[in-house]
């Protein structure tokens, strides 16, 4: 997530460097924008097709689409889109995270994004693990979610659905993949259908 909020800044330029190659003039896409190519000149259509080519963490296409943390379970993506609506839908949330990422290169997210993958919090910037990062994030957009204040029938605010990251994360210090490794290696005993019914239900 963290490494998404940065992104954000930088999809513009990203479609740019990671261009699709127009194949019989070998130029890259940022070229045929510029000056064109055989007496075309690229339009918005040309454009939208050419976002659909690019997949960083964060796309805008319309929706802003996030694909730092799909693949969750029924129970968890309700907590995802939580914590994403509390970061970006809130200005003085959105300043706040973004204030935490504010040091960091493209380079650094780069590595982050493959660190991450491997060491979940442990995964370090600048020499600081994330971990606080990201207790830092789930804090902010808990305060962007009860500043929204919109309430379901039980007169709950939508911080609600942050309550299983809460849980998972700020108390059992872990993430959802480190939790699905600790019980593929230990109840589950390494067992596809147990993993199978865990991404299929709401909870372990």
């Amino acid at each position: 997530m963290i490494a998404a909020i940065c992104r954000l800044r930088r999809v513009l330029d990203m479609a740019g460097v990671q261009s699709l190659r127009i194949v019989q003039v070998g130029r890259t896409f940022r070229d045929f924008l510029a000056s064109g190519a055989d007496g075309e000149v690229a339009t918005l259509a040309d454009w939208d097709l050419h976002q659909s080519t690019v997949f960083p963490e964060v796309r805008i296409r319309g929706p802003i689409e996030v694909r730092a943390a799909d693949a969750q379970r029924p129970g968890f993506a309700r907590t995802f889109i939580a914590l994403c609506g509390g970061l970006l839908y809130s200005e003085g949330a959105r300043e706040a995270a973004l204030a935490l990422t504010a040091g960091w290169s493209s380079q650094e997210i780069r590595t982050l994004l493959v660190d991450a993958a491997r060491l979940g919090p442990d995964a370090e910037v600048g020499g600081r693990a994330i971990r606080g990062v990201l207790m830092e994030l789930v804090r902010i957009a808990r305060e962007g979610l009860i500043e929204r204040d919109i309430r379901d029938d039980h007169g709950r605010t939508e911080a609600v659905h942050l309550e299983p990251m809460e849980e998972l994360f700020l108390e059992r210090g872990l993430v959802p993949a480190q939790e699905v490794l600790r019980c593929w290696d230990g109840e589950w005993g390494r067992d596809p259908a147990r993993l199978v019914a865990h991404c299929s239900a709401g909870s372990v």
